[in-house]
């Protein structure tokens, strides 16, 4: 006869049994773990099940303040969701002590000097492939974004939304697709954005001509646009715009407001710079 003193009920993980001399049900905490989140699987949304996987998975870590413990959220929702790292540029991107991670800079946040946070991501030319996860939006101190001459591909989430303090923002040259990302249009601080050489499609909303953008490049990409008429409408001394047009010289004259300077760079590689006076 079988012996059934000791029952699995997970097999093969075995996260608890059942004993029945003692009519005792052990549960183990990885096997608490287990069940909940095959259980919130079916009713919770993606991001906050990956927050909650995140929580329950390294409940011993500790943080100096909730800044950079949404780093950490972040950023390893992040690394979960890169598929090729032949550089092994994020193979230290583990721990609660973000601001060790290759390409992660830290710095005190502007209203508390006492406070550090996660202030800049520099990539550049890491080859990494993967997508950018929704909680990145977690990083809302950020100021730099670098991911120049990477495989990133999909859409770039929404959620940048709430990066109200980025300063400067590339993707250039990496495998991102979509519509224009149109979270980007409610930066305040943004003044340098780059997403040249990807695969960006469809119109080029008016509304980003309205930023107070130092540089601007789009070219070589898919975008179906002409210059829109509020093109004129930027609004510091000196700009650098580079998409891809049909739009005639006369055309772009026409636009541009004559107290300005700027570079237009046409189609892919012709560029000419345009002064007053």
């Amino acid at each position: 006869m079988t012996d059934h003193s000791r029952l699995f009920l997970s097999s093969p993980q075995k996260y608890y049994y059942y004993e029945p001399k003692s009519n005792h049900l052990s549960v183990s905490f990885h096997g608490i773990i287990a069940i909940t989140m095959k259980i919130l699987q079916s009713v919770l949304p993606l991001s906050l099940l990956s927050l909650l996987s995140l929580a329950l998975a390294a409940p011993s870590h500790q943080f100096t303040n909730p800044r950079l413990q949404n780093a950490f959220i972040a950023l390893q929702a992040w690394k979960k969701a890169m598929t090729s790292d032949p550089h092994n540029f994020t193979s230290n991107w583990h721990g609660p002590n973000v601001c060790s991670y290759n390409g992660v800079f830290c710095a005190p946040v502007p209203d508390d000097s006492y406070i550090m946070t996660v202030a800049g991501i520099d990539l550049n030319h890491a080859n990494i492939a993967g997508t950018l996860p929704k909680e990145l939006g977690l990083l809302t101190d950020l100021a730099l974004f670098h991911l120049n001459s990477n495989r990133f591909s999909g859409a770039i989430p929404y959620t940048l939304k709430k990066w109200t303090r980025i300063f400067e923002l590339d993707v250039s040259n990496n495998k991102f697709y979509g519509g224009f990302p149109n979270g980007l249009l409610c930066l305040p601080s943004l003044k340098f954005l780059d997403l040249r050489y990807n695969y960006f499609e469809g119109p080029v909303p008016s509304a980003l001509f309205d930023l107070k953008l130092d540089a601007l490049f789009l070219n070589n990409n898919k975008f179906k646009s002409k210059f829109p008429k509020n093109i004129g409408n930027v609004a510091l001394s000196y700009k650098v715009i580079a998409v891809e047009t049909s739009c005639s010289l006369n055309c772009i004259l026409e636009l541009l407001h004559p107290s300005k300077c700027f570079v237009i760079c046409l189609n892919h590689y012709i560029c000419f710079s345009l002064r007053d006076g």
